[in-house]
């Protein structure tokens, strides 16, 4: 069964200011139990027909935090995460409010406001 997932990992990581801190978002492909290869590695579907990967790319945006208080945090920008960039995989936020966070969701595309624009 070939399942494509996307890994994410975060840390917080304080900025000189104690009021304010940079979140990092480490993003990492599988398929399956493998990490995803580009143009190189034939993967298999649920019916067992292979397939290959050439471009993976999508879009993270509407970021939102949630407090242990309850309260919440919206960054409204977008990121392209690129599997032929390494870069892009990790995506820093560096306007966060210290606190401690209980959630975090975000918008895997962007919304339809971003996208006519």
């Amino acid at each position: 069964m070939a399942i494509l997932w996307v890994a994410m990992s975060f840390s917080f990581k304080p900025k000189q200011a104690a009021t304010n801190c940079q979140i990092i978002l480490t993003f990492k492909h599988v398929v399956g139990t493998e990490t995803l290869k580009l143009d190189s590695v034939t993967y298999k579907n649920d019916l067992g027909q292979p397939f290959t990967i050439s471009k993976f790319k999508y879009y993270l945006s509407n970021f939102h935090f949630k407090n242990a208080g309850g309260k919440d945090i919206f960054i409204n920008e977008s990121f392209i995460i690129d599997e032929d960039e390494d870069g892009s995989k990790q995506i820093i936020l560096k306007t966060i409010a210290e606190g401690n966070y209980t959630s975090v969701d975000f918008i895997i595309g962007v919304d339809s406001i971003h996208n006519c624009s």
